[in-house]
């Protein structure tokens, strides 16, 4: 490109290209200004949504807890639910997603589809005890309670909020997969990460306190910037143009049936889906519970948001280091080095976590060693799953799982309501999941490197 010449936006067609430009995907092709550009609308569409993610998870913990929902309740609603939506909604909607050639592409109609919900949802959970109140006087000596009227009112406007995130996050998973190089998926990943963990720094150092304190505001805030960086991203990312699609199937049971056809017939795609299920579940128990772990040895909401913010805060010094490291090498071997390292450390954490001070050491660890696995492994998927049906895989992937994370937070949860609220299990639990999750890991290493390895791998179809 010569000096006068303008860079390429970050999705010009490969028509448009010219000699300097070096990253191509598809039909779209980026200079290095291109690739910032992409770079920066998707950062910035991950860095709102995890802002608003942060505040709303610890906002519906203090929510249950305030109106005396059990733990195995709260591990339903705050987890489990969002599982039985994806298991219901994700299957049609991926094969939709990869077919659908519109003027604005295949992912971004669904993102704008769910963006209104997803961005307004949440002012009802401000509204919750007020209108549950309002129902309870309504109700009289029918009503079940004022506590279980706000209950039920919040957890409308989560499910809401959760099918809206369901648009959402297919969308901008086959977004990021049809748009970003896979020659830099690894970093981009990393930036990913690394921007995930800012927003975790800033919302646990200056707001964590402000989820008891000033919901409504936080909510406000956090709404508006939402909604903001996620339609900046919606108008600034340009998708390609894509193959022809598949022939349509007669009616959406075949559809189904299709899925299910293509993506668990194969004992490769199975014990790919069962090893990156095994991985994320290891991480649930201390991650749905930790809140409540830090108010049993008396840590304060403010002291737990910071010592949140330093286990984001050293993640995010590793982040693309790490994402480097497996574009060069593989996400797979970095992976199973890191799952092995939490293992070790959640292992450690659930015999001596006793105190504030033990506790406070092994929440840091589980953050900063589970990050190392989250960054080392975020472009597994990408480099493992069948680029032109990427939807539908990782949504198979995720149906798979979907049970499990269903069924596990509130087992966890009654696990822990029958021992006294005894919250060192759950460091036990994760490090039990994370040797298996290493095991399953290695198993899929091999059969990786029988179909190709790092050099000539290619998904089976």
């Amino acid at each position: 490109m010569s000096a006068n010449q303008p860079p390429l936006p970050s999705g010009s067609d490969s028509a448009a290209s010219t000699q300097a430009a070096r990253w191509q995907i598809g039909t779209l092709t980026y200079t290095r200004p291109g690739l910032q550009s992409l770079f920066f609308w998707l950062l910035c569409g991950d860095f709102a949504m995890n802002i608003r993610g942060n505040a709303i998870g610890p906002m519906a913990l203090s929510y249950l807890q305030m109106h005396h929902a059990s733990d195995a309740l709260a591990g339903f609603l705050t987890n489990s639910l969002p599982c039985v939506i994806l298991i219901l909604l994700a299957p049609l909607l991926s094969m939709m997603s990869d077919r659908l050639r519109g003027p604005r592409g295949r992912r971004i109609p669904f993102i704008l589809l769910g963006a209104p919900f997803a961005t307004f949802a949440p002012v009802g959970f401000v509204f919750a005890p007020m209108i549950g109140r309002g129902i309870d006087i309504l109700m009289g000596s029918h009503s079940p309670g004022y506590h279980t009227c706000v209950i039920i009112v919040f957890s409308f406007f989560l499910l809401i909020f959760d099918v809206a995130n369901g648009f959402i996050g297919m969308g901008y998973g086959g977004l990021i997969n049809d748009v970003v190089p896979h020659s830099v998926m690894g970093r981009f990943n990393g930036l990913f990460r690394a921007v995930s963990l800012l927003a975790g720094v800033i919302f646990s150092y200056y707001l964590m306190d402000s989820v008891e304190t000033h919901p409504s505001w936080l909510i406000a805030g956090t709404t508006l910037l939402y909604g903001v960086c996620i339609s900046l991203l919606c108008f600034r990312v340009k998708e390609g143009s894509y193959p022809p699609p598949p022939p349509r199937q007669p009616s959406p049971l075949a559809d189904l049936s299709l899925f299910f056809r293509e993506c668990y017939s194969k004992p490769y795609y199975l014990l790919m889906f069962s090893t990156l299920c095994i991985t994320i579940l290891a991480f649930i128990p201390v991650g749905t519970f930790s809140q409540y772990y830090a108010k049993s040895v008396g840590l304060s909401m403010q002291d737990y948001g910071r010592y949140m913010a330093l286990t984001y805060a050293c993640s995010f010094c590793f982040a693309y280091f790490l994402g480097s490291i497996a574009d060069r090498i593989h996400p797979l071997p970095t992976s199973i080095v890191c799952m092995i390292l939490y293992a070790a450390t959640a292992f450690w954490s659930g015999f001596y976590a006793r105190d504030s001070v033990t506790f406070s050491v092994a929440f840091v660890m589980h953050g900063v060693v589970s990050g190392f696995f989250l960054s080392a492994s975020a472009s597994m998927p990408q480099r493992l799953m069948p680029r032109e049906k990427f939807a539908q895989f990782s949504t198979a992937s995720a149906v798979f799982a979907t049970p499990f994370w269903i069924i596990f937070p509130p087992i966890v949860g009654m696990v822990l309501d029958r021992t006294g609220h005894n919250y060192r299990y759950t460091f036990l639990i994760s490090g039990t999941l994370a040797t298996a999750a290493a095991l399953s890991l290695l198993l899929l290493y091999r059969q990786f490197n029988r179909l190709g390895g790092t050099r000539n791998y290619q998904a089976p179809t």
